[in-house]
């Protein structure tokens, strides 16, 4: 079966509530009105692949229906993810997201920025309309930890770091949020603290195979299907986990890297080069291996938990997010 497919059975079990999460964003994109008005079509009119609602709606439901404020505090992850990812793009200079250009480029940084900012800041206000105060503070903890680890990222651009360093980023940058959305939805579906943190272990494990093979195709994917630009990290000094594999294979060094950094920035060395390297020195097969193993751990965290159309569809995203190719 193909990624998306994958993807798409797994939503097919929340399809109603994620119709009523559109509505609630398409709500707060309606309140950008008259200068402000292109701004919200631009970064609320395309749909990503809703995989944070998603796995928020379906912990909700693996006991019983679910909680009917599920919808709305899905809306709220995705303006969360959504604000991460137009400051990324500004702090990266990144010309292209979800297959259209980016605030920074159709605007400038500036706006890139108080719009991401005003998503935050929306989000959390949805949030406290709710009064579910366990919920908010699973998010705001998991939204700082996510911006801590972004930031950390920036302070090592143009450095070589070890794998352990990138693990500490990623789950700090992707795997905690996502294991956030699981929690919270599982607090919302009234599952018992065991079963919370078993809910919440699946997201972690899924978010750090998420990030791995979302590193991973910046080296292999065409970025047309992509929707955004490849072959950008290690032009920005990011340090992935299939170009730290292949160094270490080849037993390249950091002034190897840096000079590398430096040949991509004057145009000097395509990035095409870069990637046969990765490939040629194991990079690709070892971060997928990675990936791999993550998404069976995360497999064996929903064993704890009642077998359901639910959990089935959680294992679904599970194949989903390792197979993905976009």
């Amino acid at each position: 079966m193909r990624s998306m497919e994958l993807l798409e059975n797994a939503q097919a079990l929340v399809k109603r509530e994620l119709v009523l999460t559109d509505n609630v964003l398409a709500q707060v994109r309606a309140e950008f009105q008259g200068t402000l008005r292109s701004l919200g079509d631009h970064v609320l009119s395309v749909s990503g692949k809703r995989l944070r609602p998603t796995i928020l709606l379906l912990s909700a439901r693996l006991r019983a229906q679910s909680h009917g404020m599920a919808p709305r505090v899905a809306a709220v992850v995705e303006l969360i993810h959504t604000a991460t990812l137009i400051h990324d793009d500004s702090i990266d200079e990144a010309q292209l997201r979800r297959g259209r250009s980016t605030v920074n480029v159709e605007w400038n940084h500036q706006v890139a920025t108080m719009l991401g900012d005003t998503l935050y800041l929306r989000a959390f206000e949805l949030l406290t309309e709710l009064g579910e105060d366990q919920v908010t503070v699973l998010l705001a903890r998991a939204s700082h930890t996510m911006s801590r680890g972004e930031l950390r990222e920036f302070l090592f651009r143009d450095n070589l770091i070890e794998e352990s360093t990138y693990l500490e980023l990623i789950w700090s940058k992707t795997a905690a949020f996502m294991g956030a959305c699981c929690h919270v939805g599982a607090i919302l579906g009234r599952l018992d603290e065991a079963e919370c943190q078993a809910i919440r272990q699946y997201g972690e494990k899924l978010g750090m195979a998420f990030q791995i093979v979302d590193d991973m195709l910046d080296y292999s994917a065409n970025a047309d299907r992509l929707g955004k630009e490849t072959l950008t990290d290690l032009r920005e000094g990011k340090m992935t986990l299939p170009l730290i594999a292949a160094l270490q294979s080849s037993g390249r060094d950091g002034d190897f890297l840096k000079e590398q950094i430096q040949l991509l920035r004057s145009g000097e060395l395509s990035g095409t080069e870069v990637a046969e390297f990765v490939g040629i020195h194991g990079g690709l097969h070892y971060a997928r291996d990675r990936a791999l193993s993550l998404t069976q751990d995360a497999k064996s965290c929903l064993s704890e938990l009642p077998e359901s159309e639910s959990r089935s569809s959680l294992e679904l995203i599970a194949d989903y997010v390792v197979k993905r190719e976009r």
